[in-house]
C-alpha cells in the first residue's frame, strides 16, 4: 500500500529552490498513484477514501504549483496612507461611492492573490524544518485557498460583483485571525537553538509586516463600503488628535487591568503638544499604546504594592506621556516609575 505524498508545505528548501522542489513532489505524487497495484479487500470503503485524499492532495500540489508560478513571479504595489486617503474620497472630480469602490475591487482582485503568494514562498522556504510542521501548513493553506476563492470569479465589472467580492474578504479577515495563533504553535516549541532562533527574526518581521499590511489594505477596503463619516476615509482619519488616542488606550488599559489584577491605576499626566492632529490609522496607534499602558500601569502597581499586603491600594506615581510634534513626525514618549528591567534578567527571557 503507497502511502500519500508529503504535503507542499514541507518542503524544506533554501532561497529560488522551491519550486524544483515542488516540481519533484508532485512528479512522485503521480508515479506512486501510477504503480500501485490493483488488490480488493474487506476494506474497500477505506482505501476508496484514501484514493479521494491522495488525490486531492495531487490536485492540490499541482494547483499550488500553477498559482506560484503565476502570481510569485509579480511585484506587489506599495501603497501610502496619503494615496490610500485619496483613492477612496467619494467627493473627488469624476467619482462618487460606486466607483471608488469598483476601483478599489479591481485592485484588491489583483493585488491580494500576489501578496498571498509571496507568504507562501517564504513559508516553504523555512530552515530548521519548520515547513513541516502542522501549523505552518495550515497557513500555506489559508493563504492557498484564498487565492483560489479571489481568483474563481473574474475582475469585477459591476457593483453587485464588487460586492460579492467584499462579502468574500469580509470571510476572509475572520479566518485569517488564526494565522497569530498558528504561527505562534510553530514557533513556541523548544526546538530552536538561540542562534536559530536569531536567524529566523527577519523572516518574523518581514512575515508579520506583511500581513498587518494586507489587513490594513483588505479592511481599509471593507470599510469604504460603510457609511462615510466625517473626516474618515475607510480606517484612515484624517484629523487624529494623539492626546485623545492616548486617553481612550489608557481607558481600555485600566479596565484590563482592573478585570484582571484588581488594580486602583495610576493617574496619567500628558504633557507636551496636545492639541496636535496627523492623517493616520487610528486604530493601529490605540493598540500599540493600549498595550504599552498597559504594562505601565501594570509594573507601576507590581513595583510599588508590598507583596504581603495584596488588598492594600497605594497612591501610585503617575504615567506621563508626552507628545512632541516635530517637523517631519510625531513623537510618544511613556514614563513610569515601574522599576526597569533588572540585569539578571536575558532578552530571551523578556521575549518569552
Amino acid at each position: 500500500r503507497v502511502a500519500p505524498p508529503r504535503c507542499l508545505s514541507a518542503v524544506p528548501t533554501e532561497g529560488g529552490e522551491f519550486m524544483r522542489r515542488l516540481r519533484a513532489i508532485t512528479r512522485r505524487a503521480r508515479v506512486a498513484k501510477g504503480s500501485q497495484p490493483a488488490r480488493r479487500s474487506h476494506s474497500t470503503q477505506s482505501s476508496a477514501a484514501m484514493e479521494r485524499e491522495f488525490t486531492s492532495k495531487h490536485a492540490r500540489a499541482m494547483g499550488l504549483q500553477k498559482l506560484l508560478r503565476d502570481y510569485g513571479s509579480r511585484s506587489t504595489s506599495p501603497l501610502s496612507i496619503n494615496q490610500m486617503y485619496d483613492f477612496g474620497q467619494y467627493d473627488a472630480p469624476g467619482r462618487n461611492r460606486a466607483t471608488t469602490l469598483l476601483a478599489a475591487a479591481q485592485f484588491v482582485h489583483e493585488e491580494l492573490p500576489v501578496r498571498c503568494s509571496h507568504l507562501i514562498q517564504d513559508l516553504l522556504t523555512l530552515p530548521f524544518g519548520l515547513s513541516q510542521n502542522s501549523a505552518i501548513q495550515e497557513v500555506v493553506e489559508l493563504f492557498h485557498t484564498t487565492i483560489r476563492e479571489i481568483i474563481a470569479d473574474p475582475r469585477p465589472k459591476s457593483s453587485e460583483e464588487e460586492e460579492k467580492l467584499r462579502l468574500k474578504i469580509i470571510g476572509m479577515l475572520r479566518r485569517h485571525r488564526s494565522i497569530v495563533t498558528h504561527m505562534r504553535s510553530a514557533l513556541a516549541e523548544d526546538l530552536l537553538s538561540p542562534e536559530e532562533k536569531l536567524q529566523l527574526q527577519p523572516f518574523l518581521d518581514r512575515f508579520y509586516a506583511t500581513r498587518i499590511g494586507n489587513r490594513t489594505m483588505l479592511a481599509h477596503y471593507v470599510q469604504l463600503g460603510q457609511e462615510p463619516q466625517e473626516d474618515w476615509v475607510g480606517l484612515i482619519n484624517d484629523k487624529c488628535r494623539i492626546s485623545q488616542v492616548v486617553e481612550n488606550a489608557y481607558g481600555i488599559a485600566v479596565e484590563v487591568c482592573r478585570y484582571h489584577h484588581d488594580i486602583n491605576p495610576p493617574a496619567l499626566t500628558l504633557l507636551g503638544s496636545t492639541e496636535c492632529e496627523l492623517r493616520y490609522f487610528e486604530s493601529h496607534i490605540e493598540y500599540l499604546l493600549t498595550e504599552i499602558l498597559h504594562n505601565s500601569i501594570y509594573c507601576t502597581w507590581k513595583h510599588h504594592t508590598p507583596k504581603d499586603s495584596k488588598h492594600v491600594s497605594p497612591t501610585l506615581p503617575p504615567i506621563t506621556v508626552i507628545i512632541a510634534d516635530g517637523k517631519d513626525d510625531i513623537s510618544i514618549s511613556v514614563s513610569d516609575q515601574g522599576g526597569g528591567r533588572t540585569s539578571d534578567r536575558s532578552i530571551d527571557s523578556i521575549d518569552r
